[in-house]
């Protein structure tokens, strides 16, 4: 068994559980009683054994979208194969996400290339300008020592000192420099006055885990209660899109495309806990 199956088995016992409203495996047993003993159960969740493809959905018939849970992943979406590692899928996903929002301001990369002719970096920027705030993109640093005080950066600051800072950054200009001689098309993703996806990327405390917390925050006052679709972040689809594109990204041996890879898993760390459980956070974290 691998450790997904494991995570898998133990995902699906647990929803079972909170459909059938039970606290216990034995309860579950006597409460849906379609396995020849507890035992069972209990080596479905330690992922000692997987069950049937049709003792799943014989337990769907009594605990109703548990099949989903397995087949596919919580919320019924397709966790597993992400976490698998499909590469396929995850483009898909990330390609969806981009695609299902519309208004693309005139500064963001999928107002001006089709998400179907994007790369790997282009996708993963694309899909972050559709989830965090655009305050995060602009304006960029100026060289200037007495101008690095900007609100989005004067964490950075404080940790590292100006000079570092400044290294840092001049560094991540290179590197996109780089890759942008060896991509043409790159040259018209950032004016001067939005940050390139390399500068975003070391940025502290991160953007994107930032952004999650400030609008988890900002829904738990009553007054946002019912507006979750008003913060794309929130939606369990998207923060999947988003972990889809750090596998996008992981599969690459750009040393950038790595970076974002990164970025996107510790960002998304305090979300996955949330959505899937502390479980499924942990082996992103140890696996992507």
């Amino acid at each position: 068994m691998s450790e997904l199956d494991k995570l898998r088995g133990e995902t699906w016992v647990a929803h079972c559980l909170a459909v059938a409203e039970c606290k216990t495996l034995a309860q579950l047993h006597e409460k849906v009683p379609v396995l020849s003993s507890v035992d069972l159960w209990s080596k479905y969740r330690g992922g000692k054994a997987k069950p049937l493809e049709s003792t799943v959905r014989v337990v769907n018939l009594m605990l109703v979208g548990t099949a989903d849970t397995w087949f596919h992943g919580p919320l019924a979406l397709p966790l597993w194969s992400v976490l698998a590692l499909d590469l396929v899928v995850a483009r898909q996903l990330v390609e969806q996400a981009i695609g299902s929002q519309p208004n693309h301001k005139d500064w963001m990369v999928a107002s001006y290339v089709p998400v179907r002719e994007m790369d790997n970096l282009e996708l993963a920027q694309a899909l972050l300008e559709l989830s965090i705030t655009e305050a995060w993109f602009r304006p960029r640093p100026s060289p200037d020592v007495s101008d690095l005080n900007l609100p989005h950066v004067f964490e950075n600051i404080d940790k590292y000192g100006a000079d570092e800072w400044l290294a840092r950054v001049q560094e991540a200009e290179k590197r996109t420099e780089e890759l942008e001689a060896a991509n043409p098309r790159m040259e018209h993703i950032r004016s001067d006055n939005f940050l390139s996806l390399a500068e975003l990327v070391v940025l502290e405390p991160n953007p994107l885990a930032h952004h999650y917390c400030i609008h988890k925050k900002l829904l738990a006052a009553s007054k946002f209660s019912k507006k979750v679709n008003r913060y794309p972040i929130l939606q369990p689809q998207r923060l999947l899109a988003l972990l889809a594109a750090a596998v996008v990204s992981n599969g690459s041996d750009e040393l950038l495309l790595k970076d974002v890879a990164n970025f996107l898993t510790q960002g998304l760390k305090e979300a996955m806990t949330d959505l899937f459980g502390a479980g499924v956070a942990q082996f992103v974290e140890d696996n992507i």
